[in-house]
This record gives structure tokens, C-alpha cells and sequence, in this order.
């Protein structure tokens, strides 16, 4: 029987709150912890990637995931 995927949604999740690419990869494994803990079943998490602010120099560089809840 297929699940039902009328329910599943898709979540982008984003940090560059610091310039520590890895502190903003812990505020996502943070981020995504707290949302299994509300009782939301992860069904998948892509890996996280960095990318850079537009346009460039306007921030710290961004580190990316998405999730399928």
C-alpha cells in the first residue's frame, strides 16, 4: 500500500546567524531536533551544503538543508 503523500510536506531550513559555517550547521541539527520533538516524523533530510549571501559580501555564508515531514 502506498502512504498516503497528501500529508507530506517539504521544509527549507537556512542558517548564517554567525560566520562559523559550523555554529550555523549546529543551529540547524538544533532547529531539526526541536521539530522532532514536536512530534512532526522526519522523513528525510537532504545533506547541508553552503551557500553564499546575495549578493556577495552581504553576509556570512549560509548553510542549507531540506527536509520531507
Amino acid at each position: 500500500m502506498q502512504p498516503n503523500l497528501r500529508n507530506r510536506f517539504i521544509l527549507a531550513l537556512g542558517s548564517n546567524a554567525t560566520a562559523d559555517v559550523a555554529s550555523n550547521a549546529l543551529i540547524l541539527r538544533e532547529a531539526l531536533a526541536r521539530i522532532k520533538e514536536s512530534g512532526l516524523a522526519i522523513q528525510a533530510i537532504s545533506q547541508f551544503w553552503r551557500t553564499p549571501a546575495f549578493p556577495i559580501g552581504a553576509g556570512p555564508e549560509f548553510v542549507n538543508a531540506c527536509g520531507v515531514f
